[in-house]
């Protein structure tokens, strides 16, 4: 299968299916209507990563 982000950034793969949303109206609706739990799990992986 091929990565769908640079090697570097391989750790976030596992996001793309759920999250990577084009249209900015659709990422909205992803937000609101997630979970605390996947909102969070989100950001666990991601916040990490934010400084680099």
């Amino acid at each position: 299968m091929k990565a769908l982000l640079p090697p570097e950034f391989s750790q976030l793969e596992q996001l793309v299916p759920e999250w990577a949303i084009e249209d900015g109206h659709e990422r909205y609706v992803k937000r609101v209507n997630s979970s605390m739990d996947q909102i969070q799990a989100f950001y666990d992986l991601v916040f990490p990563r934010a400084e680099e």
